[in-house]
C-alpha cells in the first residue's frame, strides 16, 4: 500500500509539473519581451501576462483543494438557501461571458424552495461544470438550469444546446488531467475532476449524456436520513 501511494504521488506531481511548464515558460518570454516592448504591444503584452497568472492562481488553488479533499481535510456544512439565491450565485460570476455570447438561459426552479448542500462547495462544483457549457455553446446558444427535489434526493440539471463531447470521452470525461477531443486548448482538464469530487464527497453522484444538440449534466444529492 505505502509502495502504491508513493507511486501514485509521484504520477501527480509529474501531472502538476507537467501543466505548470508551459505557463511559465511563456511567463518567462513575455517577460523577456516586456522590456523591450512600448506602446499597444506593451499593454497586449501585460493583458497575456495577467492571464496566465490568472490561470496559474486558479490551477493551484484547484490541486490545492483536490489535495484537501483526496486527505480527507475537508468538512462539509449543510446550509440552507433559497433555490432562487443559489442559482443567482451561480451565475454571477459569468454574467459577461453569457452577454457576450448572447446565451438563452432556461431556469427551471422553486424559487423560495430550500436547497441544502454545504454553499461555496458546491458552487464551486457547479461553476466548473456551467464554465464548461458557457465554453461550448455557439454564439446566441442556449442553457437550461433545473432544480428538483424529492424524499430521496435533491436534484441540479445543467444542460446546453452546444457541440456535444465525443463519446469516446464521455467515460474519462471526470478523470484528472483528462482533456477531450473537444477541449479547449487552454484546458487543463481538472474542472470536472474536482466538480465531481466535490459532489462525491457530499453523498452525491454526477452523469452526463449527449442530447443531440448538447450536453446534459444531471447532479444528486441524496439525502441522509433516507
Amino acid at each position: 500500500m505505502l509502495e502504491n501511494e508513493k507511486l501514485i504521488l509521484k504520477e501527480y506531481l509529474e501531472d502538476i509539473s507537467h501543466q505548470m511548464k508551459t505557463p511559465l515558460t511563456s511567463l518567462n518570454l513575455i517577460h523577456e519581451r516586456l522590456q523591450k516592448a512600448e506602446g499597444h504591444e506593451k499593454r497586449q503584452l501585460l493583458k497575456e501576462e495577467k492571464k496566465l497568472l490568472d490561470k496559474i492562481e486558479w490551477l493551484v488553488m484547484s490541486l490545492l483543494k483536490m489535495a484537501q479533499l483526496d486527505a480527507q481535510t475537508v468538512t462539509f456544512h449543510q446550509e440552507s438557501i433559497k433555490q432562487k439565491d443559489f442559482v443567482l450565485q451561480l451565475l454571477n460570476p459569468f454574467e459577461i461571458q453569457i452577454d457576450m455570447k448572447d446565451i438563452q438561459l432556461q431556469i427551471n426552479i422553486q424559487e423560495s424552495e430550500i436547497f441544502k448542500c454545504d454553499i461555496l462547495w458546491t458552487l464551486e462544483a457547479l461553476s466548473n461544470i456551467l464554465k464548461n457549457c458557457i465554453e461550448h455553446v455557439e454564439q446566441n446558444g442556449i442553457i437550461h438550469i433545473e432544480m428538483n427535489q424529492n424524499p430521496l434526493y435533491n436534484e441540479i440539471i445543467i444542460q446546453d444546446n452546444g457541440c456535444g463531447i465525443d463519446q469516446e470521452d464521455l467515460i474519462h470525461l471526470f478523470e484528472r488531467f483528462y482533456k477531450g477531443k473537444n477541449a479547449k486548448q487552454d484546458s487543463v482538464g481538472i474542472g470536472l475532476a474536482l466538480s465531481s469530487m466535490i459532489i462525491e464527497k457530499q453523498n452525491g453522484t454526477i452523469q452526463v449524456e449527449n442530447t443531440y444538440p448538447g450536453t446534459k449534466f444531471t447532479i444528486h444529492f441524496y439525502k441522509e436520513n433516507v
